[in-house]
């Protein structure tokens, strides 16, 4: 909690942020171990995170700890809410709502309510939604469309719901796309246009991963550790070195992940280290020895 507190009073993000779940590595005995199957570590130590998408910067998170996170997100405020996704959402977004922000999600958090509630609070909202959530259309939903179609809807507070057909049908939420516009992009070599709501999702929802793959490169959290809070000590430590090369980057001159946490490790040794003369065992030696001092000579 000092960390994330410290995190949100050093930096403001830029106006597009995202929010998504990272896994640490962990396959040790814990209830609340999870199983991303997309995930690089697959088995692991899940927590919620809002970065911003361009540099993935670390603004807030919280650590999934099963009904232990459902009560401490109740007990915070009176939730009128159907999906724990939102309550999530407004805990990692406390201080930036209301500031013009544009929130980009996947499928697990986005809802019609949250889109709602984030748009009364001036939050701007973009990205993909199941289609079995409350307050989709049927005939939105039920519509078979052809490959590259795409169809748009809008409600009554000007909330904009896309469904287009790729390899499979995607259903797309946003409040701020104009709906007839598309733009050109080069997926492995062939230009294929897709709807701009499309387009700015792929763009913005990277920043937890962009965050977790530099996290990996230097990662300083050791395998063996037989404590999970241990491990995750050394993860939030990672965490840390990671904002302050960002932070460094804003203010000075940018330079790599590798450059950087070698001035840090340099630094810290300069200035934190202690040389520990240790007292030798045995007799000690006597100076005023005579043959120390006068010459020598063999003896045949």
């Amino acid at each position: 909690e000092y960390v994330e507190k410290t995190f949100s009073e050093l930096y403001i993000p830029g106006r597009d942020i995202c929010v998504d779940e990272s896994l640490m590595l962990w396959k040790g005995r814990l209830s609340w171990k999870q199983f991303i199957r997309t995930k690089r570590s697959r088995f692991g130590i899940k927590s919620f995170s809002l970065c911003e998408s361009s540099t993935g910067y670390l603004w807030s998170s919280c650590l999934y700890t099963g009904k232990e996170l459902t009560d401490k997100l109740n007990s915070n405020h009176d939730s009128q809410y159907d999906y724990v996704a939102t309550d999530i959402v407004l805990h990692l977004m406390k201080g930036l709502v209301g500031k013009g922000y544009r929130l980009h999600l996947d499928n697990w958090y986005n809802s019609i309510e949250l889109t709602r509630c984030l748009l009364a609070n001036k939050t701007d909202v973009v990205g993909t939604l199941r289609a079995n959530r409350r307050g989709l259309t049927k005939e939105l939903i039920n519509m078979k469309l052809n490959p590259g179609e795409c169809v748009h809807g809008f409600d009554q507070h000007n909330i904009m719901l896309t469904k287009w057909r790729d390899k499979q049908d995607i259903n797309l939420i946003s409040t701020f796309i104009d709906e007839n516009t598309w733009v050109n992009v080069t997926r492995a070599g062939k230009d294929k246009e897709i709807p701009l709501a499309v387009h700015i999702y792929n763009n913005g929802m990277g920043g937890v991963d962009r965050s977790d793959q530099m996290l990996s490169s230097y990662e300083c959290e050791r395998k063996r550790v037989k404590k999970w809070y241990k491990k995750s000590f050394m993860h939030i430590l990672n965490a840390i070195a990671f904002n302050c090369n960002i932070l460094h980057g804003k203010v000075g001159r940018s330079i790599t992940q590798l450059e950087f946490r070698k001035k840090l490790i340099l630094s810290l040794v300069q200035n934190h280290h202690q040389e520990v003369i240790k007292p030798k065992r045995g007799r000690p030696a006597v100076v005023d020895v005579v043959r120390l001092n006068e010459r020598h000579f063999p003896k045949f």
